[in-house]
């Protein structure tokens, strides 16, 4: 994996790799990919949420929140509507269009929103904090600071209590490492901490 490739072209290049297990595109263009059985029934390892978003609803995603995504998360969303990785070891959240419940239009990812202001945040957690994603199936959530605009740094911590378990420079620095460890990115955290 190249360091210079943008992040979305790197993990349609992964889920390629593993499409040999199955896939399926759905009429959004959401790519589901390797069936996992061990989960759910219904369940795949790989998920590229379709259609990207628009530069509207990114806008709208902020207004809501009273932040503005760092911008490499922003390019992000401009290529996907987030994604969630070996069987939910890595995601990242998005925009949940429909909570209509049929097969095709299920699949949808974490709603990034919905999550800061809805979901119980951390116990102690800052307000300048929002909430963009979780690794190891939700046991840690992954933020940046709103105070840090333009580069925000990106950082992990526990789902139930607000400790900084480990912090990057910025968004792709932060998914580049966890997509380099593959299939265990909670050995970055597990080293980082003891």
């Amino acid at each position: 994996m190249t360091h210079n490739e943008p992040i979305v072209e790197i993990i349609r290049q992964i889920l390629d790799s593993a499409r040999g297990d199955g896939e399926r595109i759905l009429p959004d263009g959401t790519w589901l990919v390797s069936p996992a059985p061990e989960i759910a029934p219904q369940a795949w390892h790989h998920e590229l949420f379709a259609p990207p978003l628009s530069f509207e609803e990114i806008e709208d995603m902020e207004n809501a929140l009273n932040a503005r995504f760092p911008t490499d998360l922003r390019s992000v969303f401009l290529e996907c509507n987030g994604f969630t990785l070996f069987g939910q070891k890595i995601s990242l959240w998005g925009k949940r269009r429909t909570w209509e419940r049929s097969i095709d239009k299920a699949w949808q990812p974490f709603d990034l929103v919905h999550c800061n202001l809805r979901f119980g945040r951390p116990e102690g957690c800052p307000t300048e904090i929002v909430f963009i994603g979780s690794l190891d199936e939700g046991t840690n959530w992954v933020y940046f600071e709103t105070s840090e605009e333009e580069h925000g740094w990106i950082g992990v911590t526990p789902r139930e209590l607000y400790k900084p378990l480990k912090i990057w420079p910025d968004f792709n620095s932060w998914i580049q490492e966890m997509l380099d460890t593959s299939q265990d990115p909670e050995l970055i955290i597990r080293d980082n901490i003891g």
